[in-house]
């Protein structure tokens, strides 16, 4: 019977029903069925990162677009996690089988051929199924489940239309409420220390065979080593041989390598297994094992000694085994007895506290009484400090009478200052210009003896240019008319043209002549600037025309750097 009054509302159904299952038609072909499965989620594994630690490991995740032991994003993850593993055969809206991973296995371990086989003709049939109506809560269901040692239930109306499937995933995810439950409960309270384990070197083809011989979901992948039993250790390894659990094999990985086409035969464990492994401790919460079955998004953790020894290990199953209505309610009773304990400390504290008001009360009084004291005591205080605080005031209008009359001596002598300055900066700028007037009569003197004795040379050499240019032009017209009458100048002619290169002087000395010219241009420019420049004699009375001239003047010094 039910104890009164327990919030037991939470343990509803609904919330655990998956609406939206992986669903088939019978006729599709098994291997499109894994495909299916493999795709939805990535194996089923324990690490404490994603990444891959051997290069099999890397051609499966780019394989399979997500990765035997890579994560895929976040809300695949999610909707593979409630899916359960398993897949539901609809002919139409009628429910005609269910495929679990488990079934794969067992196929897998017979060594039956997938190629040709249909869906419906390896599905468990008729389905085992529970109608809506007839669920009361979960306990319901938890006992179906170990009644007939499965894992997923389809939900169906009174019509016998699918509502969704229970899954012990979905049943673990939605008892949040419950959680009080595996805070009390350990892990060495429910592991499970028969674990079925292989060596590194076995083929995946022996751990298919292994988990459908022994009925289980996984195998841990263990190496010996030699070392000293621990109070911990159960019986299985009460020897000097430790088995030490370095990765996992499940049903789930059994699937994704079907779906691979992987020859399970040649495939060693140490390739393909989950590693590296998280490991509990026996003295761990079901709580923290909950906890990290959520985060890490798997079904099973394996329970590690203080030596790494394997132990155990945790399932959902496990986990699930904490909801058995008898160890609730008894583990209810205990925390009444606690509760009821703890109420009578209350009230007997409670009476402590009434009689500690009353002692507080008296001293209450005590302390009202000599605060009006005290307040007597501020008041004759108070009217002395008012005494002195009037003659403070006087002192402090005299005090700033005092300031007043420094501070307008302090602003007068400011002002002289800043005058004084200004004075300065006015004679310090009349002896700057003075000197630059200087300069320049100098400059303009300088530059004027410069251009008069740079003049006279450039002169006779602009002038002579153009008569030299007309003879070049006559020189090569003569050779011109020469070559054309002696095509076939005598030998000694020849060789003087060859070694002269008279084709080449004939291109390149007017080019010459031509920069020549351009530069005998560019320096009478410049004299001319030069020139205009030394006439100024006073730069502060340039008029309008002088700045017009000097502009003139700039453009053809600019003009001579920019053709240089």
């Amino acid at each position: 019977m039910q104890p009164s009054g327990l919030p037991f509302n939470t343990l509803g159904i609904d919330s655990a029903i998956d609406r939206h299952p992986l669903t088939v038609a019978p006729d599709t072909p098994l291997v499109e069925v894994l495909g299916l499965m493999s795709k939805l989620r990535s194996s089923c594994i324990i690490p404490v990162c994603s990444s891959v630690t051997n290069p099999l490991e890397a051609s499966l995740s780019s394989t399979s677009g997500g990765g035997l032991l890579d994560r895929e994003n976040e809300k695949v993850l999610d909707a593979a996690h409630s899916a359960g593993g398993c897949v539901l055969v609809m002919d139409g809206l009628q429910l005609v089988g269910v495929f679990t991973e488990r079934d794969m296995v067992r196929l897998t371990a017979a060594g039956a051929s997938l190629a040709a086989v249909k869906i419906l003709d390896v599905v468990t049939q008729p389905p085992l199924v529970l109608k809506h109506s007839e669920v009361k809560d979960v306990f319901t269901v938890l006992s179906l489940f170990r009644q007939h040692r499965i894992r997923h239930l389809p939900i169906v109306d009174d019509g016998g239309s699918l509502v969704g499937v229970v899954t012990q995933d979905s049943i673990r995810t939605a008892l949040q409420p419950v959680n009080l439950l595996t805070r009390l409960r350990y892990v060495r309270d429910v592991m499970t220390p028969s674990v079925v384990h292989a060596p590194l070197t076995a083929s995946v083809m022996d751990l298919a065979q292994l988990m459908a011989r022994q009925l289980v979901s996984c195998v841990v992948i263990t190496k010996e080593a030699r070392g000293n039993c621990t109070e911990s250790s159960n019986s299985q390894f009460a020897t000097s041989t430790l088995q030490l659990p370095v990765g996992i094999v499940t049903e789930r990985d059994i699937v994704q390598f079907q779906a691979l086409e992987l020859d399970l035969s040649k495939t060693q464990a140490k390739d393909v297994m989950s590693t590296p492994l998280f490991c509990l401790s026996p003295s761990d919460s079901l709580w923290v094992a909950h906890q990290e079955m959520q985060r890490r998004r798997v079904r099973r953790l394996v329970v590690s000694g203080s030596g790494g020894e394997l132990l155990g290990i945790v399932s959902q199953t496990s986990l699930l085994q904490v909801l058995n209505p008898a160890d609730m309610y008894g583990v209810i009773e205990v925390l009444q007895q606690a509760v009821e304990e703890r109420t009578q400390t209350l009230n007997n504290t409670n009476e402590r506290l009434r009689r500690e008001i009353s002692e507080r009360k008296r001293a209450e009084e005590a302390l009202r009484q000599a605060h009006d004291d005290l307040k007597k005591q501020v008041e004759e205080r108070t009217a002395q400090l008012t005494r002195a605080n009037a003659l403070l005031k006087q002192d402090i209008i005299e005090r700033q009478r005092v300031e007043a009359a420094l501070r307008q001596s302090e602003a007068q002598s400011k002002e002289q200052t800043t005058k004084l300055e200004q004075t300065v900066q006015e004679l310090q700028k009349t002896q700057a210009q003075l000197i630059e007037k200087e300069k320049m009569s100098t400059l303009g003197q300088m530059v004027s003896a410069v251009t008069q004795e740079i003049n006279n040379p450039i002169n006779f050499i602009y002038g002579n240019l153009t008569y030299a240019g007309q003879y070049v032009e006559d020189l090569l017209l003569l050779l011109q008319v020469y070559a054309k009458n002696y095509p076939q100048p005598a030998d000694e002619v020849q060789e003087e043209i060859d070694t002269i290169d008279l084709d080449f002087i004939k291109k390149d000395l007017p080019k010459i002549l031509g920069s020549m010219q351009l530069g005998a241009d560019r320096i009478r420019n410049l004299l001319l600037y030069l020139r205009n420049f030394s006439r100024v004699e006073d730069i502060h009375k340039i008029t309008s025309a002088n700045v017009k001239q000097r502009v003139e003047n700039k453009a053809i010094k600019n003009s001579h750097y920019l053709n240089f």
